[in-house]
């Protein structure tokens, strides 16, 4: 499994955990995962190699003549190296259908694409979108005819620790003890 994702101490945290509780659950299956980033500032391989996962990084920026999406997509492909990945996730705010297109033109893997901004078009397999309560109709004019679309808090990429624990949970009296904040890992534009 090929994964396009960034993340530093600046940004993306939690779009590599998501990514990273989504490799757990692939490797129950015997997938392993080479985690695709762009270098950036504060940017930090050990959170996914320490899960025995590989790291590519990518130049800091595209070339001042690449094009976003296709550029990113020609940097991405290469990076892999002749690898063929079995299937691409991406989880980036930047990148949509151009991407995925250019992708899947060279792999012909399934590409899922992590997406709960809903404001680009995209042609990926299957578009998971994990905000709570969402409605279909934000997607309107944005999914190619064959996307499917998992929308919805039940889509939620969490840690095996956090679902197993609520798997053992007690019952609730409505009572309210204890509360957890999560600050998420730092983004400064969030």
């Amino acid at each position: 499994v090929a994964f396009r994702v960034d993340w530093s101490t600046r940004l993306g945290l939690g779009h590599v955990q998501r990514c990273l509780a989504l490799m757990q659950a692939l490797k129950l299956h015997g997938f392993e995962g080479t985690f695709v980033a762009r270098a950036d500032k504060g940017m930090i391989p050990s959170v996914v190699e320490t899960q025995g996962h590989s790291v590519i990084i990518l130049p800091a920026e595209c070339s001042e003549f690449c094009e976003p999406e296709t550029g990113d997509g020609e940097q991405f492909v290469e990076a892999l190296d002749g690898r063929m990945p079995e299937l691409v996730i991406v989880d980036h705010y930047s990148l949509g259908r151009e991407w995925e297109s250019k992708v899947q033109a060279e792999f012909g893997a399934p590409i899922v694409a992590i997406d709960g901004c809903a404001n680009r078009p995209h042609t990926a397999a299957i578009v998971v979108d994990p905000t709570m309560m969402t409605t279909a109709k934000r997607w309107d004019g944005l999914l190619d005819p064959h996307v499917r679309l998992l929308q919805g808090a039940e889509y939620t990429l969490i840690s095996p620790t956090f679902s197993s624990a609520l798997r053992r949970r007690s019952e609730r009296d409505g009572r309210i003890n204890r509360i957890l904040v999560g600050f998420g890992g730092g983004d400064q534009f969030d």
